[in-house]
């Protein structure tokens, strides 16, 4: 009897494997190579949320928290940066900044580059003029 509904989509990142008489087929996730015999379309959603090789591009579906998480500990980490900066006496500070600039105006990197790099090279200079 053919299908009145259509395909969830999270079976699309799944293999399916099935065999002659066996209502159950293997199904083997597409991120991580695991397979288990089901034809439950909780079970396979159910996995895609325990999945932990899941490619970034389904956390949004499937593992939102992972990004809400991964946005905390970003801030949490900008958060120390700014405690490490904040606590380095002034004349450290303007010696970071005069190596930031002899670094990257010596080194012939785009300048679109340094707000990248300021972060990393600003919290070494911090635990550099902490001592």
């Amino acid at each position: 009897m053919p299908r009145n509904y259509p395909i969830s989509p999270a079976w699309l990142e799944f293999d399916q494997e099935k065999t002659v008489g066996d209502p159950n087929p293997i199904n083997t996730c597409r991120s991580c190579g695991r397979s288990f015999k089901s034809n439950s379309l909780t079970r396979a959603q159910k996995h895609l949320t325990e999945c932990t090789d899941l490619r970034p591009e389904l956390h949004q579906q499937y593992q939102p928290w992972l990004i809400s998480q991964r946005g905390e500990h970003d801030a949490k980490r900008q958060k120390k940066v700014t405690e490490l900066i904040d606590r380095m006496s002034e004349a450290s500070q303007k010696e970071a900044t005069q190596l930031l600039a002899e670094f990257f105006y010596g080194s012939g990197i785009p300048l679109s580059l340094a707000s990248q790099f300021l972060m990393h090279s600003s919290m070494h200079a911090a635990n550099f003029g902490a001592d």
